[in-house]
């Protein structure tokens, strides 16, 4: 990744200003004006699994390369990446409680040179959040009949993640344009609007949906 070519026009990630803060619903505040309304059916969100190239340019997002089927009651080895292979997107990026657009990326497949998954601890003291990994390690929000194949908890998927026993999937996002409409839109908006609204969540391109995790289901 770091070999790639950057975007001329594209403004440093440091100097880019925040979107809106990460309370908001994403999908339903681009769709909300009309500006931004085409972006809201092909963005990429995933707070707290994307990590920076050392130039903040380009980008890997981190997820399962196993995932447990609460349907199934078992572990299943499954890509929660492989819709978006070759895909372009507008990505969306959270720092702290605040979002930022960052750019127009295309998603690189990587999982031919980890078909194993990859693993290092130190990556977990980076940014990567070990709850939004947990969270998309849960492949259904269904509970399973009659209890077989209780779904672990999500501290132990943690722990799971730390000992190497799950492995991760890097996936490659190569940034190829930045929108500066967009960004000026999304920008003034914030600043004269300051919205507050629901609470944030992992988004997909809408054409490549199938390939998300869905939310583990609480128990009571």
């Amino acid at each position: 990744m770091l070999e790639l070519p950057g975007v001329d026009h594209r403004p440093r990630t440091n100097a880019l200003s925040p979107i809106h803060h990460t309370d908001v619903n994403l999908k339903k505040y681009l769709a909300a004006d009309k500006r931004t309304s085409k972006c809201s059916t092909n963005f990429l969100y995933l707070p707290g699994l994307l990590r920076w190239c050392p130039k903040k340019v380009h980008a890997i997002a981190m997820g399962p390369i196993h995932v447990f089927d609460s349907d199934k009651g078992h572990w299943v080895k499954k890509s929660i990446f492989e819709t978006l292979y070759g895909k372009t997107f507008s990505l969306f990026y959270k720092n702290g409680f605040e979002t930022y657009y960052v750019g127009t990326y295309q998603a690189v497949k990587l999982l031919d040179m980890f078909p194993d998954g990859f693993h290092d601890s130190k990556i977990f003291n980076d940014g990567l959040s070990m709850s939004a990994l947990a969270d998309a390690t849960f492949s259904s929000e269904r509970k399973i009949k009659n209890g077989a194949g209780q779904p672990p908890s999500s501290s132990n998927i943690r722990q799971l993640y730390l000992d190497g026993i799950l492995k991760i999937e890097p996936l490659g996002l190569q940034c190829v344009g930045f929108d500066q409409n967009l960004y000026m839109a999304l920008k003034v908006r914030y600043e004269t609007c300051r919205p507050a609204g629901l609470s944030g969540m992992m988004h997909y391109p809408e054409n490549t949906q199938q390939g998300r995790p869905k939310k583990k289901q609480k128990t009571e």
